[in-house]
């Protein structure tokens, strides 16, 4: 048949609102599938017959049950967690309208208002696509401060997973003792510059 190749679409742990594309843990492949046992032995047997696997890793935006969207919510404006999406106060008298008019890709605004702890209305957050799919912000700088990530055999990281210095880039993230990537994503940073208008319109992934 000429196959060189197998594509997966995502198969991450997820609420599957967007199915799958709504990362909730990058470690963890979702019960749905199977476990990561499963997806080792997918690759290896791939590997015997000659092919090559691809996976649709999801760089742009992660699941709004994701624990850094969580902790995001948590710690509120101004904080490392929120550099790493792009959060911004509302327009209007009370904050009331978007930050602009974007669009999403699913139609109706790109932003999304939050509920700070107390009930208030809060800040907005930006979805180009779905609003259970926040963005995550690749505009902010890496910490220099924060710790390296805790993770252990499972997949749930116990302190946050930020590389510990500057040079490290956002595509060669830091190994856990198992030797499997932590978390390709975009680190935090106290700034937070706005967010561009794109050249051409959004597209998938």
């Amino acid at each position: 048949m000429g196959v060189d190749a197998v594509w997966l679409s995502p198969f991450y742990a997820s609420p599957q609102a967007d199915a799958g594309y709504d990362v909730a843990d990058y470690r963890a492949v979702d019960p749905m599938f199977g476990q990561l046992s499963d997806a080792v032995d997918l690759i290896d047997d791939a590997h015997r017959l000659d092919l090559r696997v691809i996976f649709d890793i999801v760089p742009n935006h992660c699941s709004d049950q994701h624990p850094w969207f969580a902790q995001a919510l948590r710690d509120g404006p101004g904080s490392p967690a929120r550099a790493r999406f792009h959060f911004r106060p509302g327009k209007g008298p009370r904050g009331e309208l978007p930050p602009n008019d974007w669009e999403s890709v699913f139609g109706g605004p790109a932003w999304t208002r939050t509920t700070n702890p107390d009930g208030t209305p809060g800040e907005w957050y930006l979805h180009l696509f779905a609003p259970q799919q926040p963005d995550f912000n690749w505009t902010t700088r890496p910490s220099t401060t924060s710790s390296a990530p805790s993770c252990g055999t499972g997949s749930t990281c116990t302190a946050p997973p930020w590389p510990t210095a500057a040079t490290t880039p956002p595509w060669e993230p830091p190994t856990t003792s198992t030797g499997s990537a932590a978390h390709p994503a975009p680190w935090s940073s106290s700034a937070t510059p706005a967010p561009t208008a794109p050249s051409t319109s959004p597209t998938r992934r």
